[in-house]
């Protein structure tokens, strides 16, 4: 597979990891009237439907939380580097669903993968990242398969756990893995006993290949993940890093919600789209969407679709209100309603 063939967001093996490291998103101009005029009707089709792609596939943008994943990850993976002895640090990415972990988590194994290649050209087989999902099965084979899956590593269906195990591990070192990422940890429910052996294969994985472990899960800290005697040996091997809905209270807060929306409102390729246009909604689309990355990268890139397909080429505060967005910021966004109509309600008088 070829980075030219990225299509999807799915990433379940090396070919399709490596895809995504390679993708570079295709960079749309916006042309003149003139140009736009000159075009036959079928051409501006096409420019149109090249648009809208475009759109559709806006990039992800640096949110604080991005920053501080890449940047926490790097520093974690230059502490391990150099330790000869003892438990090597780990970091685990934790919030509500919605604020961007998958995002963040995949941009800093990116830019591992792509330091390591620019370093090392010579390097095409080795692997230097592993990204997994957590496996929801039971199985006590099940997080050595996935990790063996990933690396496209045949193996017999019969094989113990230990001997898959120790097959992933040995791949993994020849392979100089230096970052394993796995993501829907919350999949381990400490509640459920059968899930104690994949909490003891992700130590035993830590302790016999020479990576830093990065994970990433929904409110990882209250599903059970660090209590017990297996959860209080991982609770010392992890630094959480939380996760959460950008705020809109201070300040500084207002300004990085503002520099969020600029960053997508500069990505915008409308022809009739004033500058600033997002910004003076910035309010507006915090109501909309309650901090939550996701929705709002959603509520912008519907928006610029629809402002193509119906020709109006701007976005603006009556377009974005035709925008249903998802379940759980229309049920945040009337509770917000809800509470700014009582503060508003004058006190009755007797």
């Amino acid at each position: 597979m070829t980075p030219a063939s990225f299509t999807s967001s799915v990433v379940t093996t090396l070919d399709s990891w490596r895809a995504f490291v390679g993708h570079q998103p295709a960079l749309v101009s916006l042309l003149t009237e003139a140009e736009r005029h000159r075009r036959t009707p079928a051409e501006r089709l096409a420019y149109d439907d090249e648009r809208s792609d475009y759109h559709a596939a806006l990039p992800a943008l640096k949110t604080p939380i991005l920053d501080r994943t890449v940047a926490k990850g790097m520093l974690f993976m230059r502490l391990n580097r150099g330790q000869q002895l003892g438990t090597s640090c780990g970091m685990i990415l934790s919030g509500v669903p919605g604020v961007g972990k998958s995002t963040a988590i995949r941009a800093l194994g990116r830019t591992v993968e792509q330091a390591y290649r620019a370093r090392n050209p010579q390097m095409t087989g080795a692997v230097p990242v592993v990204y997994i999902t957590m496996p929801t099965g039971q199985h006590p084979k099940a997080l050595p398969t996935e990790l063996l899956y990933f690396l496209g590593a045949p193996y017999a269906a019969r094989a113990s756990e230990t001997t898959l195990t120790h097959q992933a591990c040995q791949l993994m070192g020849d392979l100089r893995t230096s970052l394993v990422i796995v993501d829907e940890v919350h999949e381990i429910d400490r509640s459920r006993a059968s899930h104690d052996q994949q909490s003891d294969q992700l130590k035993y994985f830590m302790d016999h290949v020479p990576a830093t472990f990065v994970l990433a899960g929904i409110n990882v800290e209250n599903c059970g993940f660090f209590t017990g005697s297996r959860g209080h040996q991982l609770a010392r091997r992890f630094t959480p890093l939380q996760a959460a809905p950008a705020s809109y209270s201070t300040v500084a807060q207002r300004a990085d919600w503002e520099r969020l929306i600029e960053g997508f409102e500069r990505a915008l390729r409308l022809h009739a789209h004033r500058p600033g246009a997002l910004g003076v909604l910035s309010q507006y689309l915090y109501g909309r969407t309650g901090g939550y990355s996701v929705s709002l990268s959603h509520l912008i890139r519907e928006a610029a679709i629809k402002a193509i397909l119906t020709g109006t080429e701007r976005i603006d505060k009556t377009l974005l209100d035709s925008i249903e967005l998802d379940h759980a910021a229309v049920e945040e966004a009337a509770v917000a309603a809800g509470g700014a109509r009582r503060k508003k309600r004058p006190a009755k008088t007797r």
